[in-house]
């Protein structure tokens, strides 16, 4: 049986008044002046720009820390809060989207696959990149560890090989998942609290893996279900939205949906 549309926007709304709600967007690259994006990762800077301008002016803009904080100890969300997120841990995170978060004022989490500080590519840029491009392709140990003492940036764990974690063992994944950890704890100064499943569909984790994940202690696991996070949600199985090679006024009305706002 179908739910009718105003049905799930007027539960939307009472989730967003009762307990708040924050839709966290993920990106991948800061593509531009056409490089190779043979997985379709990117957005351009000036799409990111324009994405920023919108949700400085229309939303509230916690630290996802701030909000696995809140979870943890039943405080209410912000309502109506947006968090930004990148996976995998390329250059062009720091190099090009920390300037803009600078002048927007709005934090972001990084969740850092170790895999390249071997000087390893990941299996998918494998062919693509020429030898003199993949030098520069990842963010290294040096640019990472001056990111993470900028006060809007959180690293989180990505795993270290960036494999799916659904066809390792469980052992075989606390200890990918440990070396990560233990590396970016080196790295950074301090020990990630949040964590994003690689790939991160429903396909990427059993219920094994994900006790593997809580046995870490994590506040908060990502994945790529689209949804909001909320007090109701499973901190080791929290949502994001993952399409956001949009324009920013389609942005603006995918974000008001999940907030049950009609505007």
């Amino acid at each position: 049986m179908l739910i009718p549309r105003f049905a799930i926007r007027q539960y939307r709304y009472f989730i967003n008044r009762r307990f708040g709600s924050t839709v966290v967007l993920l990106y991948h690259r800061i593509i531009d002046d056409g490089q190779s994006d043979p997985e379709h990762l990117g957005v351009s800077s000036e799409l990111f720009e324009s994405h920023l301008a919108m949700i400085a002016e229309n939303f509230a803009t916690p630290s996802l820390l701030e909000v696995c904080g809140a979870l943890r100890t039943g405080v209410p969300l912000p309502r109506s809060s947006v968090c930004i997120t990148f996976d995998d841990g390329y250059r062009d995170n720091f190099e090009k989207a920390l300037p803009l978060l600078e002048q927007y004022h709005i934090p972001a989490t990084f969740f850092v696959a170790t895999l390249p500080f071997e000087k390893k590519l990941f299996f998918w840029d494998e062919g693509v990149y020429s030898e003199a491009e993949a030098a520069n392709l990842y963010v290294d140990e040096d640019l990472l560890g001056r990111a993470a003492r900028n006060h809007l940036v959180t690293i989180g764990a990505h795993t270290h090989a960036h494999q799916r974690l659904s066809e390792l063992s469980p052992a075989e994944a606390r200890a990918d998942i440990q070396h990560n950890v233990d590396l970016l704890t080196q790295v950074c100064g301090y020990r990630p609290d949040l964590f994003s499943y690689p790939f991160g569909g429903p396909d990427s984790y059993t219920p094994e893996i994900v006790n593997v994940i809580r046995s870490f202690g994590f506040a908060g696991a990502f994945t790529t279900t689209f949804g909001t996070v909320h007090g109701r949600r499973d901190p080791a199985l929290l949502m994001r939205y993952c399409s956001t090679a949009q324009p920013a006024d389609e942005l603006a009305a995918v974000l008001r949906g999940y907030f049950g706002d009609s505007r």
